[in-house]
């Protein structure tokens, strides 16, 4: 049973993220960026608690630690590691919020005042059963990850999830009017934020190496001009300076029923040409990533390879061609890519026998081609599937 007038905030998180592995504990600016959401959710006055909900699935025992340091309740969900709707509305009811605030994990430019602002609003009016923001001349304003509810609202919300789309991400169920009819008896209030949030719009959550590089530029253009990295910043700082923008301006925003694409990518480095191998490759995987919104990793044999990969926020695996078969079993890729070399090529007969075996689509990528001609190659072929 809710407690009355109970808000708590739940912050959907997963490392296994595929556009960009561990996001969540990357750096904006020297702090991680769950760091950044959850020092946002600290100035609401109006949020009683808050819990980060993540999928039961083995990386996930790493965020306790940052739960206890940060003092904030860790609910794991021993359901489908896809299930957001489920996750969400098992920690609801857990912790017995009347209100919910979902608050992404990978949005940390997050307002406090407007989050309380919406939960005072729903708070007011008894019967009603979410708050939306309401749109100026057809304009929405700037902020993302953010959505407040009562919890019997996220129950019926639940029940009506019923394909895994719907279930995948922030209840889309009613978000974006999937089935308005069944929605129809519930009482939806509209709220107007100041109107500096609506002066510009441009992505504001991290879900790609581009938006985390956009992301620590403005931290670093507004600390070093004596400003606070805050949304009211961003939006000042960007519309003097639009250039900025175009940092993350081709990255393409996932609908909900878009389907989750897994690539793994092996490549091989031969040592005098290792530097130019890798900035070709991590070009096409960001194409792939930010174009096309596909989930790239790498398979390297060299230490120093995966080094470079990673610290431009590319997940890989250290090891040879021969053990494809080992990580397709395990992670269940939808497409194999062979970028092959001269110098090292993978054995006449493994591909054919790789692709026999699982049923696997593979693609053999030239080395004479063009960075986009690879990225829509790739693309191309994931789109048969």
């Amino acid at each position: 049973m809710s407690v009355k007038g109970r808000t708590v905030a739940f912050v959907p998180v997963r490392l296994t993220s595929t556009r960009l592995p561990r996001k969540h504990l990357r750096q904006i600016g020297g702090k991680m960026l769950l760091t950044w959401v959850s020092h946002r959710l600290r100035e609401c006055g109006l949020v009683d608690q808050v819990v980060i909900c993540a999928p039961g699935e083995a990386e996930s025992e790493e965020l306790r630690g940052f739960a206890q340091e940060h003092a904030l309740e860790l609910f794991i969900y021993d359901g489908d590691v896809n299930d957001v709707v489920g996750r969400l509305t098992a920690a609801a009811a857990l912790y017995e919020a009347d209100i919910c605030v979902l608050a992404s994990g990978d949005c940390p430019l997050l307002n406090p005042l407007t989050i309380d602002l919406l939960v005072g609003a729903l708070r007011d009016v008894e019967d009603a059963g979410y708050v939306v923001f309401e749109p100026i001349n057809g304009v929405y304003p700037i902020h993302e990850g953010i959505l407040v509810a009562r919890r019997w609202m996220w129950a019926l919300a639940d029940k009506l999830s019923d394909t895994p789309h719907l279930r995948e991400h922030h209840f889309p169920v009613y978000v974006q009017g999937v089935y308005p009819e069944r929605f129809a008896h519930v009482k939806r209030l509209s709220f107007r934020d100041e109107e500096v949030f609506y002066r510009v719009r441009h992505r504001i959550s991290v879900d790609t190496p581009s938006d985390l590089e956009f992301m620590n530029r403005l931290y670093d253009v507004l600390t070093d001009a004596g400003k606070d990295f805050t949304l009211k910043g961003v939006i000042e700082l960007i519309s003097t300076q639009p250039h900025l923008r175009e940092i993350n301006a081709s990255v393409y925003q996932k609908a909900y029923n878009d389907a989750s694409v897994k690539v793994i990518y092996y490549v091989t480095v031969p040592q005098m040409e290792g530097y130019d191998v890798l900035l070709r490759v991590l070009a096409v995987a960001r194409a792939l990533i930010e174009r096309f919104g596909v989930g790239v990793r790498f398979l390297v044999q060299q230490q120093a390879a995966r080094e470079f990969l990673e610290a431009r926020g590319i997940a890989t695996f250290l090891g040879s061609y021969d053990v494809l078969p080992e990580l397709y079993a395990q992670f269940k890729y939808d497409t194999v890519v062979f970028a092959l070399n001269t110098a090292s090529e993978v054995p006449d007969g493994f591909i054919s026998d790789l692709k026999a075996l699982f049923n696997v689509k593979t693609i053999v990528i030239s080395n004479e081609s063009t960075i986009d001609a690879d990225a829509a190659k790739i693309a191309s072929e994931i789109a048969k599937l």
